[in-house]
This record gives structure tokens, C-alpha cells and sequence, in this order.
């Protein structure tokens, strides 16, 4: 699942993280509940009837960042283009965290967010939206950085795999799928009914469930829109240059 808010070709208008994933290894030290037939999509068995599929990204390079002209989303601090290599497979999770997953988490950690524990009235258990009800396939949100690194520990306690937040050339990378256009689904923004929740067609009354809408070439849904996703990178506008990067992990300051 993705867990960071990458600042390039979100269509979402909610201000909201969700948690999300990237599995940094194709070694399954513990029996899943399924592989399937070509290896691509593995679904791990989180306990009390609850699951989580993970979708296999190859290695491979691309352009990362923001192009010059045509992406009216595109921010200065996303800029110059610049190769990047990633020489390492992994999995990332097929969606966004969703409610069930964290509820999951929680329930049985007893954890609470930070939001929670300073008392807010709204949190990832209501997060206040107008009309829609969320249930446990919506995305969790309301979760804070740390929220989203505990989670990543106790999934991989849970399943004895290494999980952590994707780094921002992975989250790019998985949502571009192979693209070189503006968006994973071409250049025409109209088009983005089909593949994304945002603004127009949720009316800003919350978010919605995950797998309504199409999947990107890699298989993975909701790369656009619906809600923010943390990453693991920290951030900091002068990272972008015309330099090529191997595998970047983010500025070590920001």
C-alpha cells in the first residue's frame, strides 16, 4: 500500500495520509495465504478474516519529476526530470490501507493515534465526512507519520516480512506504471473519472472505497486521487536536479 504524500500527479483534494506500503523483498519467509499463478500478486493473512494483497513492481527506470509544461498539478519543487534507476524488485500493496487493515492494527496493539491521544473529535474512526459512511474498505486516514511506521513494524512482526513506506522514486515509479505521460492513463485529464476520486465527482463529501475505479498498467488502484499517501522520504525542494539517481531514499535533511 502507499504511505506517503508524493507531491507530483495527484488528483485527490483531500489533505488526509493513508497508510501505504512498499515490501522491500521477493523472499516469502512465511507461507501466504495465496500466491498467484505468475508470482505477481501475493495476499497475506493478517488474522481475524482480514487480508492484504501485494502487487510485484519489477525493477526498471524512468523520469522522475514534474515535466516542463502540460501538468497543470505540476509544482516548481518537482522539477527538473531527472533518471532514476531502481535496481531492486518489491512488492507494494494493491491500495491504500484501508479501515479494516488498521482496525486491525490497532485492535490488536491497543494503539492509538496521535490524533486520538490529543483528543481530537474527529479521527481515522470517524473522520467527520459529510454523507459518506466510511466502512472498512475505505482508506484509514486521520494517520500520522509515526502511526504509519508503527503500522509498517507490526505488519511485519505479523507476517515476518520487511515492510516500511516506499521511498518517493518507488511511489512515482509504481504510479507512473510504465507511463511517460502526464497521468499513469494518458494526458487527458478527462479521462480521470474512470481511474480517480477527487474533488469533481465525490463533491468533497469523503473518500471512497477502494477497487471502485480502474487499476494502473501495474495493477495498483487509487495511485491517483482519492487520498494522500505518506512516503518515506523527507522532503526538501533543492533535491531536484538534472542528476541521474540509483535507488534515492531522499534528501537526509528537510
Amino acid at each position: 500500500m502507499k504511505f506517503s504524500w508524493i507531491l507530483t500527479v495527484l488528483l485527490g483534494n483531500f489533505s488526509l495520509p493513508v497508510v501505504s506500503i512498499a515490501q522491500e523483498k521477493t523472499e516469502l519467509p512465511k507461507k501466504p495465504k495465496s500466491v498467484s499463478a505468475d508470482g505477481k500478486i501475493v495476499t497475506l493473512d493478517l488474522g481475524g478474516k482480514v487480508t492484504l494483497r501485494l502487487v510485484r513492481i519489477l525493477k526498471g527506470s524512468f523520469q522522475m519529476g514534474s515535466p516542463k509544461t502540460g501538468d497543470i498539478y505540476a509544482r516548481d519543487n518537482e522539477k527538473p526530470q531527472h533518471t532514476v534507476e531502481l535496481t531492486k524488485e518489491f512488492y507494494m500493496g494493491e491500495t491504500e490501507v484501508t479501515v479494516g487493515q488498521f482496525k486491525r492494527f490497532a485492535a490488536e496493539m491497543g494503539y492509538q493515534t496521535e490524533v486520538e491521544k490529543m483528543g481530537g473529535k474527529i479521527s481515522w474512526k470517524d473522520p467527520g465526512f459529510r454523507g459518506e459512511v466510511q466502512t472498512d474498505d475505505h482508506p484509514v486516514v486521520y494517520v500520522s507519520y509515526r502511526d504509519a511506521f508503527l503500522f509498517c513494524i507490526w505488519l511485519g512482526k505479523n507476517t515476518g516480512y520487511k515492510f516500511g513506506l516506499p521511498t518517493e522514486a518507488q511511489w512515482e515509479y509504481a504510479c507512473r506504471a510504465g507511463s511517460k505521460t502526464i497521468y499513469s492513463f494518458g494526458d487527458d485529464g478527462r479521462q480521470a473519472d474512470r481511474y480517480a476520486w477527487y474533488g469533481e465527482n465525490t463533491k468533497g463529501t469523503g473518500t471512497r472505497a477502494v477497487r471502485q475505479k480502474k487499476p494502473n498498467a501495474f495493477g495498483l488502484y487509487d495511485m491517483h486521487g482519492n487520498v494522500f499517501e505518506w512516503c518515506s522520504d523527507m522532503f526538501n525542494e533543492n533535491e531536484y536536479t538534472t542528476e541521474k539517481r540509483t535507488d534515492p531514499t531522499g534528501p537526509p535533511t528537510g
